[in-house]
């Protein structure tokens, strides 16, 4: 019989023409293939293929054998399952085709005996375990898979991942991607399709092509689990997910999907489904801004210092590396939290590549990751590591050729890739999108080149295929097609200490604006700038004690008031601020009765800013909460407040603050001892 085994060395056949070099790929000895070699000659034979021979230690492939033919002959009568093969058959007939499930089918169907297919049950309730899920039963011939709806769905969803996209290379595979199919046959794939292109346009929004499967994936179960009664439990953060344009825009359009589907969704369905959508990994992403928005900031800043003191090159100052570090974090812990693989990982590779600087980021991260209330993996810390890479390498960029990127890894990975090119090439990047974007263009008049990392047809454009993270052979082809090498970026801060040598500045706020205009793919900051630290952020003057209100509300228009008398805001930021904190309030309060408000500037900030302000009683905030000090503030870039909001988040959490000043009765005290603690930390 053949068997995985047999089909591995198969595969290597066209890449390993040593004994030795298959041996030590499929980590087994040379007579060990030797026998499955010959187990394999005796079915090529009958199959009525020419045998595989070994001359001298080598290994020659018959020229008419082909791998995909061998499999169209495999079936139960000569292929043994593995235990991994069956385990997961089984686990697709209980999630795909309970109904219809007798043991005496799977016996039959994997060519086993009963004995066999009760061990393999026994490790599939451990995998429904590890998933908490368990088998329940009707009767003695009929059981399911049981649990909370979410984890059920959540582990389907995995489950389809695994076996939908891939290359079809074992009949286990094949078998369980048959009873998914099958499953699946009377939905229209291809509404579905048309149902997020149109949910992408509504949210003006560039979905990546992870981002596409899942959602497509989940309106699949979905709408199957709905039809067949299953109800989703209570649904965390109504507010928000109701409140967000992703939510109005589905409940507006979803009746066109029931339409076709057949089927009446909850309101609890669309918030699942739209919440889906808000943690979509999108290749502009900017959902769930205030979400973690605190956490996320302190993290990535303190990583940041923390990678910067331990390497030879300065980062400090890089606004790509922060804000491709955010745009990552925030989708990567909506996938931890919502049990989502991440498709495509790279651990391997940038362990192999960069050894080194994944096990400094490792360590920092594990210090600092109590922030999030997650743990973060191996895979998405890989990503990590490929941001500080390309953040020391950094080069600027020159507009020679116009280049589209074409990657179908998610928005990380187009990030990535595109820096790559840029840290490398002088090219114009036109754009980078997901497969599914590309195939929607028709005007290529202004495309010079496009570099994709996933097979493309495109015969008037030139194409060239690269790996997600360039290797020597991608650089040399890039370079073989004529494109210019990259100089670094320039330190602002380094440029204007060299002109104050040679030269009196009379205006240098308008230098560095005309400088960063004119140049602003060359520049770039160094965030260490002392005129924004706490003790200078927030001055004497910016505190405010033993206030009365009788709401927050109140509380934040008084705030508000001071930043506008400030000049460093417009009447409207206290509004927005409002407004955000109706929708997004839970978010915001820290330490328990502390509420830390800001909003974005939409060109309604003038200069960073903060203000603090104790409360003689305790204010009744939304969720049964209770706020005892507000700390309100502005940032102009939304980049200038990082390292005072930084400190000041280290003295609560490490000084507790909050204790220390709460029944401090002037603003001179509570200066000092911030300013003391500030000094000891």
């Amino acid at each position: 019989m053949l068997s995985k085994k047999s089909l591995d060395i198969l595969t290597l056949l066209d890449e390993a023409g040593e004994l030795k070099e298959i041996a030590n790929k499929l980590n087994l000895s040379e007579r060990a293939i030797r026998y499955e070699i010959e187990n394999l000659n005796y079915y090529l034979t009958k199959f009525g293929f020419d045998e595989i021979q070994i001359i001298s230690r080598k290994v020659e492939k018959p020229e008419n054998l082909n791998y995909n033919t061998v499999l169209e002959y495999l079936n139960k009568e000569n292929y043994t399952y593995s235990k991994e093969e069956r385990t997961d058959y089984i686990l697709a007939n209980y999630l795909f085709n309970s109904q219809n499930l007798k043991q005496i089918n799977l016996e039959e169907n994997l060519n086993v005996s009963s004995t066999t297919v009760a061990n393999d049950m026994a490790r599939v309730k451990d995998v429904l375990s590890l998933n908490k899920l368990e088998f329940n039963s009707y009767s003695k011939d009929f059981e399911y898979i049981e649990g909370a709806e979410k984890n059920i769905r959540r582990y389907i969803l995995n489950f389809l991942l695994e076996y939908l996209f891939i290359t079809k290379k074992y009949p286990g595979e094949i078998m369980v991607k048959e009873v998914i199919e099958n499953y699946f046959s009377d939905i229209d794939l291809n509404y579905i399709r048309e149902f997020i292109k149109k949910i992408q346009e509504k949210i003006g929004k560039i979905i990546s092509d992870e981002a596409y499967k899942i959602l497509t994936l989940y309106l699949l179960i979905m709408i199957k689990r709905v039809r067949e009664g299953k109800v989703l439990g209570e649904i965390k953060n109504p507010v928000f997910i109701t409140s967000s344009d992703e939510f109005k825009i589905i409940s507006v359009i979803i009746s066109s999907l029931e339409k076709n589907a057949l089927v009446k969704f909850s309101n609890q369905e669309i918030m699942a489904f739209s919440e889906y959508v808000l943690g979509s990994h999108s290749y502009n992403f900017d959902y769930s801004y205030y979400e973690n928005w605190i956490q996320l900031e302190i993290l990535v800043n303190k990583l940041i210092v923390d990678i910067n003191s331990k390497i030879d090159t300065n980062i400090l100052g890089d606004n790509i590396l922060f804000e491709g570090l955010l745009n990552h974090l925030k989708p990567a812990i909506y996938r931890i939290k919502q049990g989502i693989k991440l498709e495509n990982a790279i651990y391997e590779e940038v362990l192999d590549n960069y050894p080194e600087l994944f096990l400094m980021i490792k360590d920092s991260m594990t210090k600092l990751i109590h922030y999030l209330e997650v743990e973060i993996n191996d895979d998405e810390i890989a990503f990590v590591t490929i941001h500080f890479k390309e953040a020391i390498d950094r080069r600027a960029e020159k507009a020679l050729k116009n280049v589209i990127i074409v990657c179908g890894f998610g928005y990380g990975s187009s990030k990535l890739l595109k820096e790559n090119i840029k840290k490398y090439f002088e090219v114009n990047v036109v754009n980078t999108l997901p497969m599914h974007k590309f195939e929607e263009i028709t005007d290529f008049n202004n495309i010079d080149l496009i570099i994709t990392t996933v097979p493309i047809k495109e015969e008037k454009i030139p194409v060239i295929h690269v790996n997600p993270i360039l290797t020597k052979e991608d650089l040399e082809k890039l370079e073989s097609y004529g494109l210019d090498k990259e100089r670094k970026l320039i330190y602002l801060e380094e440029l204007l200490e060299i002109i104050k040598e040679h030269a009196e500045i009379k205006d240098e706020a308008g230098l560095i604006e005309s400088l960063t205009e004119k140049y602003k793919n060359k520049i770039t900051f160094n965030v260490e700038n002392k005129k924004h630290n706490l003790e200078i952020i927030l001055g004497k003057e910016n505190i405010y004690t033993n206030l009365t209100f009788d709401s927050w509300e109140n509380a934040l228009y008084f705030g508000g008031e001071v930043l506008e008398q400030k000049g460093a805001v417009s009447p409207d930021y206290v509004e927005s601020i409002i407004n955000i904190l109706k929708t997004h309030g839970s978010y915001m309060v820290i330490n328990e009765h502390i509420l830390l408000a800001h909003g974005r500037n939409e060109d309604n900030v003038f200069e960073t800013s903060m203000i603090l302000m104790t409360l003689k009683d305790y204010i009744e905030f939304p969720n049964d909460k209770k706020i005892k000090i507000i700390i309100l503030f502005s940032s102009r870039d939304n980049q200038e407040h990082l390292n005072a909001l930084l400190k000041l988040t280290e003295l609560l959490d490490e000084r507790d603050l909050y204790n220390q000043i709460k029944d401090l009765e002037t603003s001179g005290e509570i200066y000092e001892k911030i300013l003391s603690l500030t000094e000891e930390n």
